[in-house]
């Protein structure tokens, strides 16, 4: 007869190992959780705070924004064909900022900005965009959707 190992604490059967598995493993992340958009928020704009200014940036994701960039980049293919030019890539950034300016930076509570303080407008929005940092800044806030999750109420009152 084999003699038993009495250093040995692990579970004696394949039921009991599985479930000793499982009893470890973590709870998987709700989908929904990390995929359901505030469509409000989405056009309405969420709030990228920097240099004491709240700055309202709508998703990328929004139709409008898509349907002026798809438009931009047939409209660029027509002028310039398929070629990789500076001149062509100067034409897109041009333009693309002014989408940016009207469908994407929609707005901000007050902007200090060459020392004088300005309330939001498109063209404001146009020259401050001007600034490549600035514009990518607010691309990838645009472009990332942590910003415009959908905020359970029941998270929201623990």
């Amino acid at each position: 007869m084999q003699e038993a190992d009495i250093t040995d604490v692990s579970p004696k059967t394949e039921v009991q190992a599985a479930v000793a598995q499982v009893a470890k493993a973590p709870e998987p992340t709700d989908l929904f959780s990390l995929f359901a958009v505030d469509k409000e928020r989405a056009i309405k704009g969420a709030d990228l705070k920097l240099a004491g200014t709240t700055f309202k940036v709508a998703r990328l994701r929004s139709p409008k924004y898509e349907a002026a960039r798809n438009d931009l980049m047939v409209k660029t293919a027509e002028k310039f064909g398929q070629t990789d030019s500076e001149e062509r890539q100067a034409y897109f950034d041009t333009e693309h900022r002014k989408i940016v300016a009207k469908l994407i930076l929609i707005g901000w509570d007050i902007l200090k900005y060459r020392k004088a303080l300005h309330s939001y407008s498109e063209e404001m929005a146009l020259e401050i965009l001007q600034h490549d940092d600035f514009y990518d800044r607010v691309i990838f806030f645009a472009g990332t959707i942590d910003n415009y999750l959908l905020v359970d109420e029941e998270d929201t009152k623990n």
